[in-house]
């Protein structure tokens, strides 16, 4: 079995050259190829690569779009991606104060940013080249009703925290500070409906226009959401084929042919358990929690809540096309003669590609070692996978 563990991860063909002389020895190389290949991707897919907490202080359009760049570059870097060389045409030279702090994909801030200076971009594939040009309204349009997604000024950062009760003041807050965002005529006058989402504006054409082009934006968004799943793998200690390479704090970084392989294998050792454990959908850059409990009680005499199992903190944050996971992993197991419940802890941060597996060493107990595989992909708002929309 030993040896068609070995065969099966060597029919990957990730080191075609490499000689396996141990039952698990392919497993490092699993783990190192992916962390250390580089991706290319393509002009159309810029609509799905995440930056966050860009922020644009006082400049032209030309700098503002430069700092994105920057930004996109360096997300490139740091997730391993050949960065695109982009051309800017026609820029604006016009200089204004925005002060704002932006989150999205790649496309989504180039346009929001021009269409704050009064532009619109367009985009040509064949020669990674964007265009800027200023918005064309349409002179006999001085009123217009607008329709906004409902979480519209959480999307532009313009939402300030609302106590109960206040959330007209907040409403009317948000649309001040979106008229300074847009740069609007002072004599603008709009009318916002919560209930159906709405902004009946009245004004100069060319503060309508900035306001649809800002609906057509946020309207074609698709809001981006992190799903994790788990799989807690338990393994004899005589039996652990992955003992020597998930020591300490080492991890494996597993595409989903390799892992689906992995666990194939693992369902043949005699002893070893697979356990499919919640799985958990959070919103970019929001705190989420698994657990895996065995058991759960009252101490006799400290009164305080006993349990056994796992418990896991996630902090999901997108990162160009991968998505970054800080955990915090609490582990409660009996040890000892009196089989006393202790406590352990760890923290460890992973970057991951989209759709992919990380594996590592969770806890031992009662001649068992214990394994976490977590499957992270990005999800639209339905659910379906990111990666596989067109």
């Amino acid at each position: 079995m030993f040896k068609t563990l070995a065969l099966i991860l060597t029919s990957t063909n990730i080191h075609a050259a490499t000689q396996v002389s141990a039952p698990h020895a392919n497993l490092s190389y699993i783990g190192k190829a992916l962390i250390k290949e580089q991706s290319t991707h393509t002009f159309q897919e810029l609509d799905k690569f995440h930056l966050s907490d860009i922020h644009l202080n006082q400049g032209t359009l030309a700098q503002a779009l430069s700092v994105i760049y920057s930004e996109y570059k360096k997300t490139c870097v740091l997730t391993k991606q050949q960065p695109l060389k982009i051309q800017y045409t026609g820029v604006s030279t016009k200089s204004r104060t925005l002060n704002v702090t932006l989150s999205g994909t790649f496309a989504e801030l180039n346009k929001l940013v021009a269409t704050y200076y009064g532009c619109e971009l367009q985009y040509t594939p064949a020669s990674n080249t964007i265009e800027s040009k200023f918005l064309a309204p349409d002179s006999a349009i001085t009123q217009a009703e607008i329709t906004l997604p409902p979480d519209w000024a959480q999307i532009l950062e313009l939402a300030p925290f609302a106590e109960a009760g206040e959330t007209k003041d907040a409403e009317e807050n948000s649309l001040k500070k979106l008229t300074a965002l847009l740069d609007l005529e002072e004599d603008t006058q709009y009318a916002y409906s919560s209930k159906k989402c709405t902004l009946s504006v009245s004004g100069s054409p060319l503060s309508i226009a900035k306001l649809q082009k800002i609906s057509s934006i946020l309207q074609k968004r698709k809001p981006k959401q992190i799903r994790v799943a788990t799989k807690y793998v338990g393994l004899p200690n005589t039996l652990d084929v992955l003992a020597d390479t998930l020591v300490g704090d080492k991890m494996l970084f597993l595409n989903d042919g390799q892992t689906q392989m992995i666990m194939r294998s693992i369902c043949q050792i005699k002893g070893a358990s697979i356990m499919t454990a919640p799985s958990t959908i959070s919103r970019n850059q929001e705190l989420a929690q698994l657990e895996i409990i065995d058991e759960f009680e009252s101490g006799i005499i400290t009164k305080k809540k006993q349990w056994t199992g796992l418990r896991m903190h996630l902090y999901g944050e997108l990162c160009g096309f991968d998505i970054t996971l800080n955990r915090e992993i609490f582990i409660g197991q009996r040890e000892g003669v009196l089989k006393k419940v202790h406590y352990y802890d760890y923290k460890y941060l992973s970057r991951t590609r989209d759709g992919n597996t990380t594996a590592r060493y969770s806890h031992s107990r009662d001649g068992v070692n214990y394994y976490v595989f977590m499957t992270s992909n990005i999800i639209d708002a339905t659910g379906k996978r990111v990666k596989d929309l067109n």
